[in-house]
């Protein structure tokens, strides 16, 4: 029996392209299995920190150690980066950068034959050149998404064994090169789907039994096609919301710059199919760091486009990524970020030690945060990230959003807050969407709804 496993690491758009691989593999034959009782193992590796980097290599040699493994695939961003790396730790290591090829690979490697897929991506700077993707600045070849392989098994990611929300991938790569990320070269420049392959993708989710769809990218705020008919971001969910019957759509994360007029336009307008929650980066809330960052944006610019989304929104949840210990980032700096995120009202904050990245021109920097003071400005933003969340759900209590069944008792809000049954929800379906009154919260900060007929 062809059996494998898949070691997931990284962000949100690896989990999706780990899904895809999976559902690929399960249509070529193979089977799931458990690390412990599977003969291959898939590393989908992430590289955005030194950190990331060490938990690839643990990764792979905890696959090595395994009692069956006879081959460990490593894939993804890691694996573009420094492929000999991985490939010396042994001989049973294979190494393929592309994560459509890594699939077919495994599906070699298992004695399958892996059904074929169509090309469908495109370079945003060339829509004539639909099935190559460009270089990045390490001179690989960016071919991941220069195939599009996710439509041909959006039916197999419905169902037990995947999240009930699906990732919908619809663009690939980033354009922008801020100084403390190395994704820009593993993944290249940004590329997109063409408008009519993610739609078709969405009715395929949703005859497939799918309520939510979550949008994914690098940086979708960058998605644009010209061929055949020109889209940007404000354009394709438009089509989406009118083409398809999708329940709703999640907006993964988007850059603030990328939050346009149009884009507000297409929120405001969905009537509660575009979920009113927003992930919106920050990173640093001092202008100076921000531009040592090579952020595009200053903290009052970015405080209007907040200002912007709750003015056409009231009941919209935002939800952010902080950095702490940037090189040279003082207390004044760190105290600015502070008072931007309590103006801002988040409902959640993700804080990210500063880690340096080989690389990166951050990691250069002779003016390296001590850990124990990013460690203590870590703690002090999480305690204010956890007095913002409770703010946000309290404001939330008594009213009514949709929750998305995502398994028996637990559901997900649109405001993105998980929610349990408190005894009323009988026998909702794993994967429905339901109105419910958002009536209290339990120790554990979740709230308890109550289902409206």
């Amino acid at each position: 029996m062809a059996t494998f496993y898949i070691h997931n690491l990284g962000c949100k758009v690896n989990r999706v392209e780990a899904d895809i691989c999976a559902a690929r593999l399960l249509m070529a034959g193979a089977t799931r299995a458990d690390e412990e009782s599977a003969e291959l193992v898939i590393i989908n590796s992430c590289t955005v920190t030194a950190e990331a980097d060490t938990k690839t290599r643990k990764a792979v040699r905890h696959a090595l150690r395994l009692p069956y493994v006879k081959w460990v695939v490593v894939t993804g961003c890691a694996a573009a980066i420094a492929p000999e790396e991985y490939r010396r730790l042994d001989e049973r290591v294979v190494v393929e950068p592309d994560k459509g090829l890594a699939s077919a690979r495994a599906c070699q490697l298992l004695g399958l034959k892996e059904q074929p897929v169509s090309a469908k991506y495109t370079p945003n700077d060339d829509a004539e050149c639909a099935c190559v993707g460009p270089q990045s600045s390490s001179g690989l070849q960016q071919t991941a998404y220069a195939t599009d392989h996710s439509g041909a098994v959006t039916h197999l990611r419905a169902g037990a064994n995947f999240p009930t929300r699906m990732g919908v991938m619809i663009q690939d790569g980033c354009d922008n090169a801020c100084t403390y990320c190395i994704v820009h070269v593993a993944r290249g420049h940004s590329v997109s789907r063409f408008a009519d392959t993610i739609v078709a993708e969405v009715i395929d989710a949703a005859a497939s039994g799918v309520q939510e769809v979550v949008l994914t990218g690098i940086n979708i705020g960058s998605y644009r096609v010209t061929d055949p008919v020109p889209a940007d971001f404000s354009i394709l969910l438009r089509r989406l919301l009118g083409e398809t019957s999708m329940g709703r759509f999640r907006i993964s994360s988007i850059e603030p710059l990328d939050v346009t007029p149009s884009v507000l336009d297409a929120l405001q307008s969905a009537d509660g199919r575009i979920c009113a929650h927003i992930h919106l980066p920050l990173q640093s809330g001092s202008d100076r760091v921000l531009r040592e960052m090579a952020r595009p944006y200053s903290a009052s610019t970015y405080l209007r486009i907040i200002e912007e989304l709750r003015s056409r929104l009231p009941h919209i949840a935002i939800t952010t990524d902080v950095i702490v210990g940037f090189p040279g980032e003082s207390d004044a700096d760190f105290d600015k970020t502070l008072l931007l995120c309590e103006a801002a009202s988040f409902s959640r904050i993700h804080i990210f030690r500063y880690s340096p990245r080989l690389g990166t021109l951050a990691a250069l920097r002779k003016d390296q945060i001590d850990s124990a003071v990013k460690k203590d400005r870590a703690r002090r933003l999480t305690l204010l990230g956890r007095e913002l969340g409770t703010l946000d759900q309290e404001a939330r209590l008594g009213s009514t959003e949709k929750v998305l069944i995502e398994r028996v008792g637990l559901g997900k809000s649109e405001s993105y807050h998980d929610v349990i049954d408190g005894g009323t929800w009988g026998d909702l379906k794993t994967g429905s969407l339901v109105d419910m009154n958002l009536k209290a919260l339990d120790k554990k900060g979740r709230f308890v709804g109550t289902p409206i007929f």
